[in-house]
């Protein structure tokens, strides 16, 4: 986990107290402890538990356990949440995997709330996390020469 993924501000849940800790932990390089913080957030549920299957992902890797890393990333494509499928293809992204990239900004639209999805009908739409993921999907098809479809058509640009 990046040191911009860190919250800033003090949390009251538990979950973002694990993943605030693992993150500590990780950037002291005391990765068996970040893991043990990831791994009980996991067993909370919810997004917490998404968040930590992308971060205990991260450090897997980073341990060169591509299995296991792939093992937490299929949990999460099984039981998607639309932000840290985001971070998955942002770190695609990062590693030059467009494929994969496209694959996990896919899934984070298709798992988008319908309340996310309501902004792009507004004024703000440009501003949207919604449009947001739309623009990142549209580079990364570009990126890999592919036409446009119905979701780049939903894009906006400024």
């Amino acid at each position: 986990m990046t040191p911009e993924l860190a919250w800033p501000i003090p949390h009251t849940d538990p979950g973002d107290i694990l993943l605030e800790a693992a993150h500590r932990h990780r950037r002291a390089g005391d990765l068996t402890e970040a893991l043990d913080c990831l791994t009980e957030a996991l067993r909370l549920g919810g997004e917490d538990r998404a968040f930590a299957r992308v971060a205990i992902a991260d450090i897997l890797t980073e341990l060169a356990r591509p299995a296991d890393a792939a093992h937490h990333l299929a949990q999460l494509r099984a039981d998607p949440w639309s932000a840290p499928c985001e971070l998955v293809a942002e770190t695609c992204t990062a590693q030059a995997d467009h494929a994969g990239a496209l694959s996990w900004y896919s899934l984070a639209i298709a798992n988008l709330p319908t309340w996310d999805l309501a902004e792009l009908a507004t004024a703000d739409a440009p501003l949207s996390y919604a449009n947001s993921l739309l623009t990142a999907r549209h580079r990364t098809r570009r990126h890999l020469a592919l036409p446009h479809d119905d979701w780049d058509n939903c894009a906006i640009f400024d």
